[in-house]
């Protein structure tokens, strides 16, 4: 028999079956840096409404109430709450994720 320089069927598939495993186990983790990313920018849109509103509630004295920011197609709930020693704002936001986030600022 002469010499073959190719590959046999068996080795590529195994080889195939290497790179499929490769691939099942880096796509669930490239998938789970997008989405946290994607989280990050919520939060600092988040942060940024947060100090937008604490200022103007600062600059205006009067009550504050219950609205809803639309921002990058992420809807944010304002909450106002008066406590006896200091008042709190607050945005609640449904994340990409699927979990709820809330930032507060007191004041």
């Amino acid at each position: 028999m002469k010499n073959c320089n190719g590959f046999m069927l068996i080795e590529v598939m195994i080889g195939m079956f290497i790179i499929s495993v490769i691939i099942s186990v880096i796509f669930p983790a490239i998938y789970f840096v997008q989405i946290e990313r994607v989280t990050l920018k919520e939060e600092k849109a988040a942060e940024h409404i947060l100090q937008r509103l604490t200022f103007e509630s600062l600059k205006n004295t009067g009550h504050l109430e219950e609205k809803v920011v639309y921002k990058n197609n992420v809807t944010y709930t304002v909450i106002y709450g008066q406590k006896l020693t200091h008042s709190e704002l607050c945005l609640q936001w449904e994340g990409r994720s699927g979990r709820l986030y809330e930032r507060c600022s007191y004041f």
